[in-house]
This record gives C-alpha cells, structure tokens and sequence, in this order.
C-alpha cells in the first residue's frame, strides 16, 4: 500500500460512516514525526479516494494492537462500523 518509506507494523482501515473512515496505523516514530506524517498521510488519502471519491473525511490514529487483538481475536484490516 505505501510506496514511500515507511514501516507500517499493523494497519486497519475503519468506515465509521458513508463517507468517513479511520486510518489506524502501528509505525513507532510516525506519531512523532511531522514530516513523515504529512508524506504517508497524504499518500494515504489519495488512495483512499482512488476508491471512494474525493469528498471523504478522514482520521489518523495510532493503533493499540493488544487491545483490538484482545477484543476481536484478530485484526481485521479493513471493516465497516456502522
């Protein structure tokens, strides 16, 4: 998915709504670095658009992986919560 330098560990992709999403991602230094964050989060919301048009709302979180392992057993990568 990403063609420009960064190490994503884990990843989910969440509809929260028809044209919301949340982008959870697990990458150590990405939270802490602004640079980096507006290269990946750009790249990121181009092909989010790609597939769902262009007026699209999305968030950027980090993802705590023991706590969405726990409660689903598995993390699914991409899903729908609405």
């Amino acid at each position: 998915m990403f063609d420009i330098g960064i190490n994503i560990q884990e990843f989910e992709i969440v509809q929260t709504g028809i044209n919301k999403f949340e982008v959870r991602l697990k990458e150590p230094f990405l939270f802490s670095n602004l640079e980096k964050q507006k290269i990946s989060f750009g790249h990121l919301r181009e092909l989010l658009q790609i597939v769902f048009g262009e007026n699209i709302d999305i968030v950027f979180k980090p993802l705590d992986s023991q706590t969405n392992t726990v409660k689903q057993r598995k993390i699914r990568p991409i899903r729908r919560e609405f």
